[in-house]
């Protein structure tokens, strides 16, 4: 059995729901452009599963993943990184200028980053002696950290295997009005689809889910969380061959508005 599941409408128009479940997510996207009856339902039906067909009139923008990410943080903000040391890719990421909270220091910004990772913390405390870091996992209460203006959540909820609790304990720090930055790997990617008729698959050791668009606001609608952007990265490469993949998936994108990228970013922010 096959479902497609694409995203609800944005906030003020009706959407479908299964038995036992509530209204869907109210996503808006730069201004609540676009975001019209996303979700749209077959007639086929059986039990708690609806079947949805993608409206393609709904294009999410090809992001690069860093730029979005630094573009949202302000001057002064105080800033939750989680995830910061990107373990076991630390010293890599280091050694080619590559380390995501290395940049986030550099934007002026009151950061915090955390991770559960010894080996990972010890080289970025090396690297950046300046860097105030914090060994914990994601899912522990985070409360006596403060309230942060931003959370940065890159590449973390698929390493999670409970994602909602991750996130619930990361919305009790998150101010009313914050921003939470999420960035997870697609599970509608083409590149995974046709690794997948050739019978393989690349996948990182410690990834226990993939997510969709609509799974994605789901989720942050469990947790009362509004989704105000969402928007696909593909990871570049050096290599030709990779160079010209993307090149064919951008234009494809471009035509089809389909979300087929390798990777989904989203803002998520809590109203109260």
């Amino acid at each position: 059995m096959f479902m497609i599941l694409s995203q609800p409408p944005f906030r003020g128009q009706s959407s479908p729901t299964t038995p036992g479940s509530k209204t869907g997510s109210h996503f808006k996207y730069q201004g609540a452009i676009n975001w019209t009856n996303y979700r749209v339902p077959f007639t086929r039906t059986s039990g708690f599963q609806t079947w949805y067909r993608l409206d393609m009139q709904v294009k999410l923008d090809v992001v690069d993943r860093s730029t979005w990410i630094l573009g949202h943080l302000d001057p002064g903000a105080r800033v939750l990184h989680v995830g910061c040391t990107d373990w076991p890719f630390t010293q890599l990421r280091l050694d080619n200028r590559q380390l995501l909270h290395d940049s986030i220091l550099d934007c002026h910004v009151e950061l915090i980053g955390l991770d559960n990772s010894t080996e990972g913390l010890a080289l970025v405390q090396s690297a950046r002696p300046d860097a105030n870091l914090v060994n914990r996992d994601v899912t522990d209460d985070c409360s006596d950290l403060g309230e942060f203006d931003v959370i940065v959540l890159g590449e973390v909820l698929e390493h999670i295997g409970d994602a909602e609790s991750a996130l619930m304990s990361l919305r009790t720090v998150l101010r009313p009005g914050g921003k939470l930055l999420v960035t997870v790997p697609n599970a509608l990617a083409i590149k995974a689809a046709l690794r997948a008729l050739s019978a393989r698959e690349v996948v990182h050791q410690d990834h226990v889910s993939y997510y969709s668009p609509c799974v994605l606001g789901q989720l942050a609608d469990r947790l009362d969380l509004e989704v105000r952007h969402m928007a696909q990265y593909l990871s570049e490469s050096v290599r030709p061959v990779s160079r010209g993949g993307n090149k064919a998936i951008r234009g494809w994108i471009s035509m089809s508005g389909a979300p087929i990228a390798d990777g989904l970013v989203a803002e998520l922010t809590r109203e109260k």
